[in-house]
């Protein structure tokens, strides 16, 4: 059974897993379930008396991981994990975080404050503004004194030093700096950097792509980046936001204003035009796919599903399902 095949599911208070059809194959009995990676996925186990974990923000708890089987390959003893990548996944004792293998084998022992789950083969952590990049091996690729290292995106780092931002490369090297007040990772050879109250894209050379003028803005996935278009003057609360989506060459692509735009994902991307109205799937041409979604919240597609969010008329809570490429709900949205 493909891991990448699998998607969480809640059912009366426990969850498990679903496949493409909505059929269960793990059976709801996790107190917390994520997705499946590297053919693992994390689950947890909440503390009984409910005591509050001041890192994680949540209830205590203890994190352990599941394969495809249901079965439990590494069991639930860590305080906090992530996601495995490139073989390894970040996990918390106490107040320490370190990596392990599939196997549960401790690869990095818990010794940082803050740590990233491995992109491109490296990984991010830190201690205080003692900043290091890892292999998976566990061995330092390089250190540097900064506020943050970011993910590897492109071959590129985002750092942020003494209020100055540069982009490292995979050795540590500056590959160059900019005047800014804030720098976002790269996304298909593009990166997101305020400056001035506005935002635009700069290339992998730091060369302005799409000079900063929106008001809010995301990454480049499929082509496309969400955006909120800037309006000149001093705010207005009266005039709705205008958010949409941009190409690389900086036009409204596809056309449309909209309340709420999503992100593009497997040629579609979730809109609301306006508040208390359904969802709509477009694709990159604008085209609309799934006309009526009605939910509170419509996500991504990712291997053929989205999750959409609803509200519980009993509770006010949210509670999670799932919709096919054709708008049909797969598992209906429930607690």
């Amino acid at each position: 059974m493909a891991a990448d095949l699998l998607f969480p599911i809640s059912f009366q208070g426990k969850m498990g897993y679903i496949d493409l059809r909505g059929r269960v194959r793990i059976p709801p009995q996790f107190d917390l379930a994520a997705p499946f990676s590297e053919g693992l996925a994390w689950i947890a186990t909440w503390d009984p008396k409910r005591q509050s974990d001041p890192t994680s923000q949540m209830w205590k708890a203890k994190y352990g991981f599941i394969n495809t089987a249901g079965e439990v390959v590494i069991p639930p003893t860590f305080d906090q994990v992530f996601n495995f990548r490139d073989g390894l996944a970040p996990v918390r004792v106490g107040i320490r975080w370190g990596f392990v293998n599939g196997k549960g084998d401790v690869i990095v022992k818990p010794q940082f404050d803050r740590v990233a789950e491995f992109s491109e083969g490296l990984a991010s952590v830190s201690v205080k503004k003692n900043c290091q990049v890892l292999d998976p091996t566990g061995t330092v690729v390089f250190a540097i004194d900064a506020t943050s290292v970011s993910p590897c995106h492109d071959g590129l780092m985002a750092c942020e030093r003494q209020r100055k931002w540069s982009y490292l490369d995979r050795t540590g090297k500056v590959a160059f700096e900019l005047m800014c007040t804030a720098a976002e990772n790269f996304s298909e050879g593009l990166a997101a950097v305020l400056k001035k109250g506005r935002i635009g894209f700069i290339d992998k050379s730091g060369a302005w792509v799409i000079p900063p003028r929106f008001a809010q803005a995301s990454y480049f996935r499929e082509g496309f980046a969400r955006v909120e278009f800037g309006r000149e003057g001093p705010y207005d609360p009266t005039i709705p936001q205008d958010f949409g989506f941009v190409d690389r060459q900086g036009n409204r692509n596809p056309p449309g204003a909209f309340l709420s735009p999503g992100h593009f994902s497997e040629g579609l991307a979730a809109v609301c035009v306006k508040r208390d109205e359904t969802w709509k799937y477009i694709d990159t041409s604008g085209e609309v796919r799934i006309p009526e979604v009605r939910c509170h919240t419509a996500g991504e597609f990712q291997n053929g599903l989205a999750g959409i969010q609803e509200r519980d008329p009993d509770t006010g809570g949210a509670v999670y399902g799932y919709i096919d490429k054709k708008g049909k709900t797969v598992w209906k949205p429930q607690g």
